[in-house]
């Protein structure tokens, strides 16, 4: 039962980041082009618990509803979203993330990865000429770096007082 009610709390969790990605954008479409709440979410999740075909399921689930906001390619954002949290599970299996400098630098990194996968399937797959945004890629991971750690504590203690 208690593996029911978390599973249902990590998907309404990981739908209302959606939502407030969603929202975000609306009102701040420029802001919220640094900003990938959602994929933050995913990555806490992929780093505290063992379960990666569950990992695997969350990312294409938001994935498919971030996809569904905008005017993207329908899978896109889940791809990255699973390529990235595949990379970061085989990391944590070598080496411990723990620490906060270690979070911190996966944050920053995963979102630079993020954005240079969907660059590349961009350009490849869907032969559209753009140059790689670098300088929005860093600014982007630097704000999901430094909103992503607040966000990894506030979960980690409220998920010792509920364990506790």
């Amino acid at each position: 039962m208690q593996s029911l009610i978390q599973s249902l709390v990590d998907v309404l969790l990981l739908t209302g980041m959606v939502v407030i990605q969603g929202v975000s954008a609306h009102f701040f479409p420029n802001a919220a082009s640094l900003l990938n709440l959602p994929l933050i979410v995913l990555l806490y999740m992929t780093l505290t618990q063992a379960d990666l075909l569950w990992i695997l399921f969350l990312g294409t689930l938001v994935g498919l509803l971030q996809d569904s906001q905008g005017v993207h390619l329908l899978g896109l954002s889940g791809f990255c979203n699973l390529s990235v949290c595949v990379l970061v599970y085989m990391g944590g299996t070598m080496i411990a993330m723990d620490g906060w400098i270690m979070r911190t630098a996966i944050l920053g990194l995963s979102f630079v990865a993020s954005g240079f996968i969907s660059w590349v399937l961009r350009v490849a797959f869907l032969d559209r000429f753009e140059s790689l945004p670098f300088d929005q890629l860093l600014m982007g991971g630097l704000v999901c770096a430094g909103l992503g750690l607040p966000i990894f504590t506030l979960f980690d203690r409220f998920l010792k007082e509920r364990a506790g």
